[in-house]
């Protein structure tokens, strides 16, 4: 008797090939949606960054004009008081030094003063300053995406500095 040499052969059947590009479907149709909204995440953790960096330079301004015996002098006297140049009321820098203090950029961001506020927005909301959509962006409500910076006229209240980022 002969033995016959059967060769078997390897490799996948059409029905193994279909599962594993059906289970392949389905990873890709539940980790799509969490690296889509990526860019949101993105834009609250430079908000983060940046509110932080202007609570970290408002003290360090504070600490300069506590050094320099100026943290009690008001930005009204003559001169006003300065720590490196940048103007300081009670010891802080005054919001219009802020975009300075920080080095923000102009094609990075967007600043609003109002009063005894500044408001630091992203500069991808380009809404007109008197639209309902600015107003919803520069405020505390869910499409709020902003830092605000509030100057206090009463010392030694030292300034305030929050952060709204539900719509970013």
């Amino acid at each position: 008797m002969q033995q016959q040499n059967i060769k078997k052969q390897v490799g996948f059947t059409l029905i193994e090939l279909i599962i594993v590009i059906v289970l392949l479907g389905i990873l890709a149709i539940t980790a799509v949606p969490k690296f889509i909204d990526i860019s949101s995440d993105a834009h609250r953790a430079t908000m983060k960054q940046l509110e932080g960096s202007l609570k970290e330079a408002s003290k360090l301004v504070y600490l300069k004009s506590v050094i320099e015996g100026e943290q009690k002098i008001s930005q009204l006297v003559t001169p006003a008081p300065d720590v490196d140049g940048i103007l300081t009321h009670f010891g802080y820098p005054v919001h219009g030094e802020i975009k300075a203090l920080l080095n923000l950029s102009e094609s990075d961001w967007r600043i609003w003063e109002y009063d005894i506020w500044l408001h630091i927005l992203p500069a991808h909301i380009t809404a007109d300053d008197s639209s309902q959509s600015f107003f919803d962006a520069i405020g505390t409500g869910a499409d709020a995406c902003n830092i605000i910076y509030e100057q206090s006229s009463i010392r030694p209240t030292p300034w305030s500095i929050t952060s709204n980022l539900d719509g970013c």
